[in-house]
C-alpha cells in the first residue's frame, strides 16, 4: 500500500543525501529497499532478469543476423523507425518474462519434476548454440528458399531434443513462434514493415522457436529456490 511506498521512497532518498555514498552502492541499496517492501521479492528478481535477457537476446540476434528490416509507416508516431528497435526489444523483454514465469508453473501442475534437473553449464551451452545455429542460418547461402526452412527446422529441433525434451518446452516455444511470426507477418501484410532479405521469413519462426526454449530452460533454472536466494545474498 502506501506506506510501504513512503518508507521506501524516505530511505532512499536518505541514502542519495550522503555526499560521499557511491554510485553502485546506492543502487545496489535501492533494489534491496525494494525488494524488501514487495510482497513477491523472489518473483520481482526473476521478472527483472527475465526482462533484461530477453532484450539481450534481441540485440544480440539483431547483431548477429544483422536485420535491417525497416518499417515503413513514417507518418504513424508508434511505427516510426526511430522506436521500431525500442518496441521490439519491449515485445521481447515481456515475452521472454510471460515464458520464463508461466513455464515453471506450468511444470509444477504437471509435475514434470524431472526437467528440473539440469545445470546452469547446460543452459549457458544451450544459449550458445542456439546464437551459433541462428548466426549460421542467417550468414550461410542456400540455393532455396525450402533448403533454409529445413536447415532452421532441424537444427531448431535438435537445439530442443538435445537440451530439453520436455513437452512444456515444446509447447511454449511453438507458441512463442507462431505468435511472433503472426505479428512480425501482420506487419508485412499491412505494409508497416518490410523484410531487407525476402528469405528472412524462412528462419525467423526457427528463431523464435529455439529462444522460447531457451527461456523456458532459464525460467526453471531461476524457479529453483537455492539459485534465487544466492543471488538476493549477493545482491546485499
Amino acid at each position: 500500500g502506501i506506506k510501504p511506498f513512503k518508507s521506501f521512497t524516505t530511505r532512499f532518498t536518505a541514502s542519495l543525501d550522503q555526499k560521499s555514498a557511491d554510485y553502485k552502492v546506492v543502487v545496489s541499496r535501492a533494489m534491496v529497499l525494494l525488494l524488501q517492501t514487495t510482497k513477491f521479492p523472489v518473483l520481482v528478481y526473476r521478472g527483472l532478469l527475465l526482462f533484461f535477457l530477453g532484450i539481450c537476446f534481441c540485440w544480440v540476434s539483431e547483431a548477429l543476423h544483422n536485420i535491417k528490416g525497416e518499417f515503413t509507416a513514417s507518418k504513424i508516431s508508434f511505427y516510426t523507425e526511430s522506436a521500431a528497435k525500442f518496441w521490439i526489444s519491449f515485445c521481447c523483454g515481456v515475452a521472454s518474462v510471460t515464458v520464463g514465469l508461466l513455464s515453471p508453473c506450468v511444470d509444477s501442475k504437471l509435475g514434470a519434476f524431472d526437467a528440473y534437473n539440469k545445470e546452469w553449464s547446460s543452459v549457458l551451452r544451450c544459449a550458445a548454440l542456439f546464437f551459433g545455429f541462428s548466426h549460421a542460418t542467417a550468414r550461410i547461402d542456400f540455393a532455396t528458399y525450402s533448403q533454409l526452412s529445413l536447415t532452421a527446422l532441424g537444427l531448431s529441433i535438435a537445439l530442443w531434443w538435445v537440451f530439453d525434451r520436455s513437452l512444456v518446452g515444446f509447447v511454449f516455444g511453438m507458441a512463442v513462434a507462431l505468435l511472433a511470426t503472426f505479428i512480425f507477418q501482420s506487419f508485412v501484410w499491412k505494409q508497416l514493415y518490410r523484410y531487407s532479405h525476402p528469405m528472412m521469413a524462412a528462419w525467423l519462426p526457427c528463431l523464435f522457436f529455439s529462444g522460447g526454449v531457451v527461456i523456458v530452460l532459464v525460467g526453471r533454472q531461476l524457479a529453483k529456490p537455492d539459485v534465487m536466494e544466492l543471488m538476493q545474498r549477493k545482491v546485499k
